[in-house]
C-alpha cells in the first residue's frame, strides 16, 4: 500500500494541511514543536491505532470541535 497525501484539518498544530509522499522511503525532519509527531498520530487516527475515545482537547487546534483526517 502507498499513501500518496493525507490532509489534517484542525488537528494538533495543523490548521489546514496537505502533505503529499512519494513512493518508496519518505523522512519527515523538522525542528522541534514542527508537527513530526502530530502527523505521525493524524496517520494513526486513519488505520485505527488510536481510540478515538483517546482524544484530549489539546488534540483540537484551536478551540475548534472537530478533526478531520483524511489519507
Amino acid at each position: 500500500m502507498y499513501i500518496s497525501k493525507i490532509e489534517i484539518e484542525n488537528f494538533r498544530c495543523f490548521s489546514n494541511t496537505k502533505i503529499e509522499f512519494n513512493q518508496g522511503v519518505n523522512v519527515i525532519i523538522g525542528e522541534n514543536n514542527a508537527g513530526k509527531s502530530s502527523l505521525l498520530d493524524a496517520l494513526r487516527l486513519v488505520f485505527g491505532g488510536v481510540s478515538r475515545t483517546n482524544l484530549q482537547i489539546y488534540d483540537f487546534h484551536r478551540g475548534k470541535e472537530t478533526i478531520d483526517v483524511d489519507g
